[in-house]
């Protein structure tokens, strides 16, 4: 994945599952990516070794990914929008309660 996409996939995962990671990897995970400290800068503020810094980032991204393919909200979201996207651009009402249908399986 291009390191930009993978900033941003992250991210979105951080969004939607942060929560169920602890403190510490929350507050690291958002000075690095929403507030975009590097680690040397995130080391300097909570008095610990760029390799721990970078150790737990890393972890916590693993842990978020597996997160998405146990739960796929992500993916849902995707999903969704996507139905509603094209319920938007139809104008055929058959179409459209068809799209309703399968918009309402996946919320």
């Amino acid at each position: 994945m291009e390191e930009i996409n993978k900033f941003i996939y992250i991210n979105e995962l951080f969004a939607l599952y942060g929560a169920l990671l602890t403190d510490k990897q929350q507050e690291m995970m958002r000075l690095y990516y929403q507030f975009d400290f590097s680690l040397q800068e995130i080391s300097e503020n909570l008095n610990i070794s760029r390799a721990a810094v970078s150790d737990t980032i890393k972890k916590a991204g693993a842990h978020l990914e597996k997160y998405e393919q146990v739960l796929g909200l992500k993916a849902k979201k995707a999903a969704t929008s996507e139905l509603i996207d094209k319920l938007e651009m139809s104008h055929d009402s058959d179409e459209q309660k068809q799209l309703l249908n399968q918009l309402k399986k996946e919320i």
